[in-house]
């Protein structure tokens, strides 16, 4: 009964001072709807990645602090780090602009990645047509996310089906759809509509030049880490890796280690393949939120007590 008194008092008292208890209800309520808008937007932030399945074994794969590696590199870990399950290396498409045509129509692709038969076993992102982890593993294949593929084939599967892939170095190249992924969600740091098997490139002399060459230090690579071995164990092994397959004038440079690809997003802003944000700001923009909804509390309570 008490309860039910005081909800009265206090509607009476809205009641009676309408434009005042308008005022505060206002500024209340657009303090709180901020406050949670701000900390909506912190929490996606802050969970950037987390949907990859396993993200905890996920790494990027360093050399001398920088995200730079050469095939020969990548395939140096492959071969002396076994508790290094999947290995993988891509690269942003060479060409300024890529186009993939299907029946005289012609499509611009934005963001196009080249990459190993591994991505998408280091990277499981969730299938929509066909087998991701499978679909790069022969030359002319191409795996592209949903919205792509709406754009290009409507809502059919595009699995088994070819597109005329043109571009600065190669063109009229018919490459056959293996793979569909879903597009990415709000806090994912990838961000690309397709991705071209790395062979279909072989047919460039100068690319097959570079790619045997220990310079060439074109590749981000990044692998996923065996359950039973622990991160600090395997950047021991790297940090002892064998070097007798490597070039004397080589060998000075080789420095591997492992990057958690939980933090890359804030912390690894070389790597310019992903997106990234601050975390400096992320913080401040935090404690203006908190303080929105303080001043928002105490600017109530101070004109309900006047």
């Amino acid at each position: 009964m008490m309860f039910f008194k005081n909800v009265k008092l206090a509607l009476r008292s809205l009641l009676k001072n309408k434009t005042v208890s308008i005022l505060n209800l206002t500024g209340l309520t657009i303090g709180v709807t901020v406050s949670l808008l701000i900390l909506m937007f912190v929490m996606k932030e802050r969970s950037t990645d987390k949907f990859i399945p396993q993200v905890e074994n996920v790494f990027c794969l360093t050399n001398n602090s920088s995200t730079y590696l050469s095939q020969y590199m990548v395939n140096l870990v492959k071969e002396e780090v076994p508790e290094v399950d999947k290995v993988t290396y891509c690269t942003v498409d060479w060409s300024s602009q890529v186009f993939l045509e299907k029946e005289n129509q012609s499509f611009k692709v934005e963001k196009m990645l080249t990459a190993d038969s591994c991505f998408f076993r280091v990277f499981q992102f969730e299938p929509v047509w066909g087998v991701p982890g499978e679909a790069l593993n022969t030359t002319n294949k191409v795996v592209i996310t949903r919205s792509l593929a709406e754009k290009i084939f409507g809502k059919e599967n595009p699995v088994g089906k070819t597109v005329t892939y043109n571009a600065t170095y190669l063109q009229n190249e018919e490459l056959e759809v293996s793979a569909v992924i879903e597009d990415f969600p709000q806090n994912s740091s990838w961000d690309f509509d397709a991705v071209l098997s790395f062979q279909t490139n072989y047919k460039l002399d100068w690319y097959v030049d570079n790619m045997q060459d220990w310079g060439t230090q074109n590749y981000k690579a990044f692998v996923r880490v065996n359950n039973n071995a622990s991160a600090e164990y395997v950047n021991n092994k790297l940090e002892n890796i064998s070097l007798d397959k490597v070039p004397d004038d080589f060998k000075k440079e080789i420095d591997f280690s492992l990057f958690p690809f939980s933090q890359v997003y804030f912390y690894l802003h070389e790597l310019a393949l992903l997106k990234h944000g601050d975390p400096l700001t992320l913080s401040i923009i935090g404690i203006v939120g908190l303080l929105i909804l303080l001043l928002a509390c105490v600017n109530y309570i101070n004109m309900v007590t006047a």
